[in-house]
């Protein structure tokens, strides 16, 4: 289930569409938000292994004056046991440190981005080039102090960006 919040702070702009996808299920909720803010619920869906939840967010119109936020709560309530409650605005990728946060998930993000972008595994050279390049990403944007909110963040976005941008990504055989 999800409880959130979608705003769109802005006098200026058309704003945001939000939209709540899970991969096996497809849309199950949509919120238009403009100068206001909305609340984004969801009672229940049901998910199985490997299922992905997707958080969009895309202007609605023109691309001027759209920031927004989605905060709130996702929880998972298995069929037996403890459920598990996750704040969408930090519980996915959280702040933090090379050391502290991607020491055991990092492997597995650039794995999935990997995925997602080629559509296949990465070899172990391939990780260790990653790993290599969010490393000496996260040195620099650790000594820079505009880009310390949230190094680890900002260091997925540029390999991200990197992936998209090879020629892998680019060029179908």
């Amino acid at each position: 289930s999800l409880t959130g919040v979608l705003q769109h702070p802005s006098t200026n702009g058309n704003g945001v569409i939000g939209y709540l996808v899970y991969s096996s299920a497809g849309l199950h909720g949509q919120w238009t938000v403009k100068t206001k803010s909305a609340k984004t619920e969801v009672k229940a869906v049901k998910v199985k292994a490997g299922d992905t939840i997707d958080f969009i967010v895309d202007g609605n119109g023109s691309i001027t004056s759209d920031s927004f936020s989605w905060t709130g709560t996702l929880t998972f309530k298995p069929k037996s046991g403890t459920p598990s409650v996750w704040d969408i605005e930090k519980g996915f990728y959280g702040k933090g440190s090379f050391k502290t946060v991607a020491d055991s998930s990092l492997p597995r993000r650039i794995a999935r981005a990997w995925e997602i972008a080629y559509g296949r595994a990465l070899s172990g050279t391939e990780l260790d080039s990653a790993l290599e390049f969010v490393r000496r990403q996260l040195e620099y944007l650790g000594g820079n102090p505009v880009e310390k909110k949230e190094p680890l963040k900002l260091a997925m976005s540029n390999l991200c960006q990197s992936l998209l941008n090879s020629n892998e990504f680019l060029y179908v055989d």
